[in-house]
């Protein structure tokens, strides 16, 4: 089960997304947290082993005792179940987290080589180029790694859309370029290099609370349709550019 944490949402809102991720059903109809607890345990109870993901964990001392409620129904189990947290550095952890053995592995920072290796892969990775354009995509390129301060997330954003137009003058114009320091920029900075229909398609997704679980990938296409957002060819072939 993977659950992206969210401010937006609390230990309710976890809790049927769990309940969804192990039965491949929605609960949409039980208000209550332990209605909703009691059948996360009736579904759990049908595994032999759990494997939980808490993806971007954001800890409030706080909420301390949500937490607790939140694993009752894991504990329930007994020991067959297995948490990987991710988290933002030096990010304190419920208590609940150490029922169990607890071990914490910090990702250090890439060198600056390995940061130049990688963005050089995502920006020029199979491109058949002359030599002489190569040695001045690679040292414009150089710089642009430099310039978003070992940030893997713009690494991957602006290097695809580099390797796409391989040409001088657009890699100068992303290195002169002002808004790449933060990683709300970047994204921003991706939408704005989005074809428009698929701007009009992340639109329509931003309207869904963050960590939104898409339980059917072909119905939502199928909204986009209905949105003429997006074209399709037959009843059964749909098909967009991501």
């Amino acid at each position: 089960m993977w659950l992206c944490l969210s401010e937006n949402k609390d230990m309710k809102e976890y809790t049927k997304e769990m309940i969804g991720c192990a039965s491949g059903k929605k609960w949409e109809d039980i208000p209550n947290l332990d209605h909703l607890q009691k059948n996360l345990k009736e579904t759990l109870s049908k595994y032999k082993s759990i494997l939980l993901v808490l993806d971007n964990v954001l800890y409030d001392d706080k909420k301390e005792n949500e937490w607790d409620n939140f694993f009752d129904p894991l504990v329930s189990i007994g020991g067959r179940f297995g948490i990987v947290v991710t988290s933002r550095p030096k990010t304190l952890f419920p208590n609940a987290f150490s029922r169990g053995k607890l071990l914490t592995i910090e990702l250090p920072d890439l060198s600056p080589d390995d940061f130049q290796s990688l963005f050089r892969y995502y920006a020029m990775d199979g491109l058949e180029i002359s030599d002489l354009l190569k040695t001045d995509l690679c040292d414009i390129g150089d710089h642009i790694a430099e310039k978003i301060n070992k940030s893997r997330l713009a690494a991957k954003v602006i290097g695809n859309q580099l390797r796409k137009q391989p040409e001088i003058t657009f890699w100068q114009k992303i290195l002169e370029s002002d808004n790449l320091s933060s990683t709300r920029e970047i994204l921003l900075w991706r939408y704005q290099h989005l074809d428009e229909q698929l701007q009009r398609c992340i639109l329509f997704d931003s309207l869904f609370p963050e960590g939104t679980f898409v339980h059917d990938e072909i119905a939502w296409v199928r909204y986009w349709v209905a949105l003429d957002f997006i074209k399709y060819t037959t009843t059964d072939l749909l098909f967009y550019n991501c």
